[in-house]
């Protein structure tokens, strides 16, 4: 499920293949906070993306289902609304 952490975490080295005299100079070991602290907020911001995507999803579902419902026990159909201020609007 998305909720759950797919990455480890513990921190990322993004280091390899690189000399020993770079990866001890502070703008390298700024550049490899900033990469990990953006893959961090990248997952988070993700997952509550996600998250408000499905909230909009049960909400839609759950006002449709509201609205027949409401209309079962009013025993309204289509037709018995009152559409004549829509007239303009509708093609019949």
């Amino acid at each position: 499920m998305f909720l759950q952490k797919n990455r480890e975490d513990k921190p990322r080295n993004y280091s390899f293949g690189i000399p020993e005299a770079i990866k001890s100079k502070p703008a390298w070991v700024r550049l490899e906070n900033q990469l990990s602290w953006y893959g961090d907020k990248s997952v988070k911001n993700h997952r509550w993306s996600n998250l408000l995507k499905i909230n909009q999803l049960l909400r839609s579902i759950a006002t449709e289902y509201e609205v027949m419902v409401k209309n079962y026990f009013t025993k309204q159909s289509f037709e018995e609304y009152d559409l004549s201020r829509f007239k303009q609007y509708l093609p019949f």
